[in-house]
């Protein structure tokens, strides 16, 4: 009960924290990752980035409680632990309970779990909007842990302060972007990884793009200020006006993120979530369009979402079916008992507790498909 109460009291101290608010992204993790390390009575608690252009995890943000200190962490590439990598990307909560005897570690065990004296591992996404930002991690070095319920909640509760925190350092860039002198702008705009385009909000036509538009589409500068943003969809060409004007509204829509499926010049699909808002170029009105590639992440809540449906069938399915043969059989089993001595009832039953048990093995047979997941 102590242990319980101290937890709700540094929740509530967290989401209180001025860092939460101001936008001090790197201040309010530290805040988090010391205050998880304390109330969960681990060692060591971690914030592991995803850079997905590198197809790599790394531990920007390691506390060691002991000695009370934020030291440097490893990184993990998916071509040398695929399975690990994989598991990281598609699974809100990683639950280890005995890191040195489970699967899920067998690729990292060597060169991680034994270097580092780890005995119980648990982890939570990091989610912004729908892009996975991240895992925490918190570790236990002294003894094998068996994690509960409270321990996932209270893990899944600081991931939400760290995706708020996210969040607010995002507007404060934003807000600072259109306080910059135009020099000062295009500088930021122009060294900034995350793909952004300047377009005229009449034509559409492309004025500028950043380098993370270039290296995202595989357009240089110039092909790009040949084309308009309608000339990026995957469809392009082949479109009525009520699909133009649908898209013209939605990427001119304040704020608001809209997804698209848009084609790069070596002409694969992929999708990108778009928002912007409004800005100046060369002293006339423009808007700035922030494009973001989520093909990975919509892929894996599609599966999710999938999964979840098939499962739903599963259980719906033997709630309402597999009761019938079995209380069949348990009928049958009962009326075999009281008439054990007739002999052309007794027949008559086990006749009918073959066809019951057909019934149930076809139930079960339908129930394994429904199953299965592969």
């Amino acid at each position: 009960m102590v242990r319980t109460k101290s937890k709700h009291k540094t929740l509530l101290q967290l989401s209180k924290s001025d860092y939460l608010h101001n936008g001090r992204f790197k201040e309010l993790v530290h805040e988090v990752l010391a205050a998880l390390s304390f109330e969960l009575d681990v060692e060591r608690a971690g914030f592991w980035i995803f850079s997905q252009e590198n197809m790599q995890i790394k531990n920007l943000f390691l506390y060691d409680k002991e000695n009370d200190t934020f030291v440097k962490g490893n990184t993990f590439e998916q071509e040398a632990c695929p399975n690990f990598y994989d598991t990281l990307r598609t699974k809100l909560i990683i639950k280890i309970d005995d890191a040195a005897n489970t699967k899920l570690t067998e690729e990292i065990r060597k060169s991680y779990v034994e270097p580092n004296g780890l005995k119980s591992m648990l982890g939570i996404q990091v989610w912004y909007k729908e892009v996975i930002l991240g895992v925490i991690f918190v570790e236990k070095q002294s003894e094998i842990h068996r994690w509960t319920t409270h321990d996932k909640i209270y893990l899944t509760t600081a991931a939400s302060y760290i995706s708020q925190s996210y969040s607010s350092q995002l507007r404060i860039k934003e807000k600072g972007l259109r306080q910059l002198t135009e020099a000062s702008y295009h500088s930021v705009f122009n060294d900034s990884p995350v793909p952004m385009f300047i377009y005229d909000p009449g034509t559409y036509t492309i004025l500028d793009a950043n380098n993370g538009a270039i290296s995202l589409y595989g357009y240089d500068l110039d092909q790009f200020r040949e084309l308009t943003l309608l000339d990026l969809r995957a469809n392009a060409g082949a479109t009525s006006k009520s699909d133009d004007l649908d898209y013209e509204q939605k990427i001119n829509a304040k704020w608001e993120a809209s997804e698209w499926k848009h084609r790069k010049k070596n002409n694969s699909i992929f999708i990108v979530q778009i928002s912007g808002h409004s800005t100046t170029y060369r002293e006339k009105k423009a808007r700035i369009a922030v494009a973001i590639d989520i093909t990975k992440d919509k892929k894996q809540r599609e599966e999710k979402e999938a999964l979840i449906a098939k499962l739903e069938d599963y259980a719906f399915y033997a709630s309402h079916n597999i009761r019938r043969p079995i209380s069949s059989i348990l009928g049958i089993l009962d009326l075999i008992k009281m008439t054990w001595d007739d002999r052309k009832s007794y027949e008559e039953l086990m006749a009918n507790l073959q066809i019951a048990t057909m019934d149930l093995d076809e139930v079960i047979r339908v129930m394994n498909a429904k199953l299965d997941l592969d």
